[in-house]
């Protein structure tokens, strides 16, 4: 008896390849519009809204400051409108201060401090700042001198800070007059979990490596837009304020706000010896805010400062505290005025608290900023131009 013949299966391969055929193209189609959409919304934002350099780098010894001879499209806090925020050669605001020492025919007034006065959501002449400049200069004589101001503040900068920038920066430009305003930055600063008293919240010297995310909208247009896109959307939205940190975190009392007081006491005091050192006239300044007793839903709404997070994790401060805490900076402003025998404009007794004057909790708004100019000329020159010291 033979064996039967051995049966094998039959080739299927005819009569599935057409179908496979099919798919591969349908994918590498797929594959290709894919690609190409990447590949036109790359060179998109590339050609529309190509990413630039950052306007802020940081300094080896300022911790941030501004690129030189920026001009930022931005829009004024108080009504709106589009303006150009511009830095000079120095990376300061003050248009007029072009020279790196200062001219034998001019008067050069250095400001130095954070976000108030920096003033950074207004034009430079809408600032106390620009606002004295141009103040001044309507008084000059036939012989007296011409009056330039610099504005060197950044934002987020304490008094340690401050003081770096006065003597890396500011003093190698030879101002006659130098001032300075500082404080709600310290005590933030100092609420954090993350504070170091001995650096005084100085940042690590080797920056924290970038999340993938971060580094992709870094190098890609179309993703750093696809990243915008998500958040407007509130497709990536966490329930954080507008700073970006918890909004609703609980309130909480008896912190002590006395932490970063020696510190800062301690920065006053170099301040004024590095403007002796370098024979310039100091003028300190309290700092205004908008906190008192009975606020306002609407004043309520704007204050966030109280909410210690974008320096590190730290309390949701109670107001009445934190205004205490606040006021004990600047009665460290005015001991330090006192001793060192500066002047002192004392902004936080005549700055109405409203928000006519505050845009937040200490940042002003133009009409702040008109009041604070009045009382720097005042105090500062009364009613006579800008005159060198013998």
């Amino acid at each position: 008896m033979t064996d039967p013949a051995p049966t094998t299966a039959p080739d299927s391969g005819g009569a599935t390849t057409p179908r496979r055929r099919r798919w591969r193209i349908r994918l590498a189609a797929l594959g290709f519009f894919a690609i190409a959409g990447v590949a036109a919304g790359e060179a998109g934002m590339r050609i529309f809204r190509p990413l630039r350099p950052p306007n802020v780098k940081t300094h080896p010894l300022c911790w941030h400051v501004h690129r030189p001879d920026l001009e930022i499209k931005t829009t004024n806090v108080d009504t709106g409108a589009v303006f150009h925020y511009h830095t000079n050669h120095f990376g300061y605001r003050g248009k007029n201060m072009v020279e790196e020492k200062r001219p034998k025919d001019t008067y050069r007034i250095i400001f130095v401090g954070a976000s108030t006065t920096q003033g950074n959501g207004l034009p430079e002449e809408s600032t106390f700042a620009g606002i004295v400049e141009s103040e001044l200069d309507k008084r000059r004589g036939p012989g007296d001198l011409r009056v330039e101001v610099g504005n060197a503040s950044e934002f987020g900068f304490n008094s340690a800070a401050v003081y770096s920038m006065l003597v890396h920066q500011v003093l190698p430009h030879e101002p006659d007059m130098v001032v300075f305003m500082c404080g709600i930055n310290d005590l933030r600063m100092s609420l954090a979990t993350v504070w170091d008293e001995e650096n005084h919240f100085w940042p690590p010297a080797a920056p924290e490596q970038p999340s993938f995310n971060d580094w992709l909208c870094g190098v890609s247009g179309f993703a750093r837009g696809v990243r915008q896109a998500s958040r407007r959307l509130g497709l990536t939205s966490t329930d954080t304020d507008e700073v970006g940190y918890t909004a609703r975190k609980p309130i909480v009392r008896g912190v002590d706000m006395t932490r970063g007081l020696e510190n800062f006491r301690r920065y006053l005091r170099l301040t004024a010896l590095a403007c002796k050192d370098s024979k310039v006239e100091l003028v300190f300044m309290t700092e205004a805010s908008i906190y008192k007793e009975l606020l306002s839903p609407e004043e309520q709404a704007r204050l966030w400062m109280k909410n210690i997070g974008d320096y590190g994790d730290g309390p949701n401060c109670d107001v009445p505290e934190f205004k205490k805490g606040h006021e004990g900076y600047n009665e460290a402003a005015r001991v330090a005025a006192a001793r060192e025998g500066t002047k002192l404009v004392d902004l936080e007794r005549v700055v109405p608290r409203d928000l006519k004057h505050f845009l937040d909790d200490v940042h002003l708004t133009t009409a702040g900023n008109a009041v604070a100019a009045k009382e720097i000329l005042s105090v500062v020159f009364g009613e006579k131009p800008a005159q060198r010291r013998p």
